[in-house]
């Protein structure tokens, strides 16, 4: 009973029904793009194209996760051309809320039958369960995201 973390790479988790995720992107958006908004900081801003590729790699689609940062980038240099090119935000906005649809509506799904790596992380042992919190609090002048657990 040494406690340290372990990772068996062979573990695999079929999955059982067809699930949407979708939500838990749309959560994670919202508190990225929300934090930008109340502190104005560009480094706010990066977690936006993080959190597709966080939320998706969880559920184990690691490629859907990538897909993710390519279409949510390619979608903010594509808003921000158009916007620069009309002068106007709306077809900007539009043009990222595209990108969130393509993310949310398209690749936020866990199929039945997929068979996905899926670690087991374990200490040996743990009693209660670990438990991750995620913090995001903007406040004036900055903000904060973190990670809490409970144990």
């Amino acid at each position: 009973m040494n406690g340290d973390l372990t990772i068996q790479a062979s573990d695999r988790r079929v999955i059982t029904a067809n699930r949407w995720y979708g939500w838990q992107l749309l959560i994670a958006d919202g508190a990225a793009l929300g934090l930008f908004g109340a502190t104005q900081d560009w480094r706010a801003a990066l977690l936006y194209p993080v959190m597709g590729l966080v939320v998706h790699s969880i559920h184990g689609y690691v490629g859907r996760g990538l897909g993710s940062v390519g279409i949510r980038l390619g979608s903010a240099v594509t808003a921000l051309v158009v916007g620069l090119a009309t002068s106007s935000v709306p077809p900007a906005v539009v043009v990222m809320l595209a990108g969130e649809a393509i993310d949310v509506a398209a690749l936020s799904h866990e199929r039945q039958g997929d068979e996905l790596w899926a670690p087991k992380l374990s200490t040996a042992p743990v009693e209660p369960p670990l438990t991750l919190i995620p913090l995001v609090a903007p406040a004036r002048g900055g903000g904060l995201v973190g990670l809490a657990a409970v144990f």
